[in-house]
């Protein structure tokens, strides 16, 4: 997720003419859910939080105003929202935007699933793809396996695309046989750019809406 975030940003930061501040990606994020997978770091909802209060915090020192943040991790959603609150609460002449790229995507790069559901979620049709293009070398496609148990009740399903009517806390190794969400054997290259391109071009747009004539 960290190294598409990366991704994400250089090439927004390319469609902007390098007028954005460009902070390190971080790469520890909220993944307690993902913990019965060999490996995994995490970082409490709280401790999260704090990080990108003191980022936000340092950077408004140094006269800064305006605050996208760009996540890329789907475990920190919910702490994104009460991040945003907080930051507007706490310095009320700034901006604080927090958006997951492929829920401000989503009405652009859905016409590119190609699977049934659940086609995109974690390792999957679009985040392989987009590996694919950023980072050949990390993935072996004849590794891939089709992957995701989703929950029963339609309420509760979801996947990066579109959220449940209602929200569970289901650990992964529930959800998945081997770690993967979605179908990663859908993924390539091409699409992993038109992806990314649609992508850029959403976040793009919404800094143009928010702050008219920054980028």
């Amino acid at each position: 997720d960290s190294m598409i975030a990366q991704g994400v940003v250089d090439a927004l930061d390319a469609a902007c003419d390098k007028k954005l501040n460009v902070l390190p990606v971080q790469r520890l994020g909220c993944s307690e859910h993902n913990m019965s997978l060999d490996g995994t770091l995490t970082l409490p909802h709280e401790v999260f939080e704090q990080v990108a209060m003191q980022l936000i915090d340092a950077m408004f020192r140094h006269g800064f105003r305006r605050f996208l943040i760009l996540n890329a991790h789907g475990g920190n959603r919910a702490v994104g929202g009460v991040i945003a609150e907080k930051a507007s609460s706490r310095w009320t002449d700034a901006e604080v935007i927090f958006a997951t790229w492929f829920q401000l995507a989503a009405e652009r790069i859905r016409p590119l699933v190609e699977g049934e559901f659940p086609s995109v979620g974690h390792a999957c049709e679009f985040e392989t793809s987009v590996m694919l293009l950023l980072h050949p070398d990390l993935v072996d496609m004849s590794k891939a396996e089709d992957d995701g148990l989703p929950p029963p009740q339609k309420q509760l399903q979801n996947d990066l695309l579109t959220g449940g009517a209602a929200a569970k806390a289901i650990p992964f190794n529930v959800m998945t046989r081997k770690g993967a969400f979605g179908r990663p054997t859908l993924a390539s290259k091409e699409k992993g750019r038109r992806v990314l391109d649609e992508t850029v071009a959403a976040l793009k747009q919404l800094i143009e809406d928010v702050w008219p004539g920054s980028v």
